[in-house]
């Protein structure tokens, strides 16, 4: 077997590293006598034209493929993984990730005019955590917007995907979905002394008295961040973290960091945690773990 395969794959981040490990295997066989001088200087004159197949063809949901990777040397360690001769049997849905994967690439272009070049999608079984279909990006092998980049584990601003959580807290203290607030113009004291946050709805306009179930469902941003500054931003990182958003810890420095627009997305998180916490909301409340591979086999032996 090759030495660090994946590493030294063509179809790997470093598109230089075959090429260097291929120059010094052929640097090896002429110092070891199995080439001549010209044969070398031969082939490595042929090396960089070498054509691979299309890499779309030769890698089915390449992001996928490498976070399992990347569980499998937490569980067995990089020196095994890289051995091989495993057999790994994943959570994938193939025709789901199909789908996903045209879905994404269909939406994206549609926004070209606006200048959106990428998106991700994940989708899990909030009853058992298996990921069903896991899409890094547009185009994995896109060189023009890091392609390779898996967005689903990159930090990204969620917007109003985030807002249940600071409803779940309201909840939690006793409010209800019938609770009324009032949407209508409201400045918030700023950070600093003698500035104002006046937040506004996407649509610009206000609906008075509203309960949160409509605000919540509407989206709206005045009542959110109304709710949030009633259940005090504290407790609102403390039920995010307890959900799984570790960027949103209720530590002194998200405390100084963050405020009131954190409800309307201005805190940075993963849509992997994204995902992980609306598992409790599809889940009667109960949050449940992603979960990538089902089996491990060696020699027919289940590790």
């Amino acid at each position: 077997m090759p030495q660090a395969p994946s590493r030294y794959s063509p179809y790997g981040s470093d598109k230089q590293a075959y090429v260097a490990r291929a120059t010094a295997v052929l640097r090896r066989m002429r110092e070891d006598g199995d080439i001549s001088k010209d044969q070398e200087e031969s082939l490595l004159v042929e090396l960089p034209k070498v054509e691979f197949r299309q890499q779309s063809a030769a890698l089915k949901a390449p992001h996928f493929v490498f976070y399992v990777k990347d569980q499998l040397v937490d569980l067995l360690g990089e020196a095994l993984v890289e051995e091989g001769g495993y057999t790994v049997t994943t959570t994938l849905d193939s025709e789901l990730q199909d789908y996903a994967q045209t879905t994404v690439k269909e939406e994206i272009d549609k926004l070209e005019s606006v200048h959106v070049t990428n998106g991700a999608v994940m989708v899990m079984n909030p009853e058992n955590g298996e990921i069903l279909a896991m899409v890094g990006s547009k185009d994995y092998f896109a060189p023009d917007y890091d392609g390779q980049v898996n967005v689903t584990l990159a930090m990204r601003q969620p917007g109003s995907a985030i807002k249940p959580v600071t409803y779940a807290t309201a909840f939690a203290k006793g409010y209800s979905p019938a609770s009324m607030l009032l949407d209508v113009p409201t400045k918030f004291p700023g950070g600093k002394e003698g500035e104002f946050y006046e937040p506004k709805n996407y649509d610009g306009k206000f609906r008075g008295p509203v309960q949160l179930r409509f605000a919540l469902g509407s989206s709206l941003n005045v009542p959110a961040v109304k709710l949030l500054s009633l259940v005090g931003l504290k407790d609102m990182l403390t039920t995010a973290y307890d959900m799984g958003f570790d960027s949103l810890a209720p530590t002194a420095a998200n405390m100084s960091r963050f405020g009131l627009s954190v409800t309307l997305g201005g805190g940075e998180v993963r849509l992997f945690d994204l995902v992980h916490a609306y598992s409790a909301f599809a889940n009667g409340g109960e949050k449940v773990e992603p979960v990538s591979i089902l089996k491990v086999t060696k020699d027919g032996k289940t590790l």
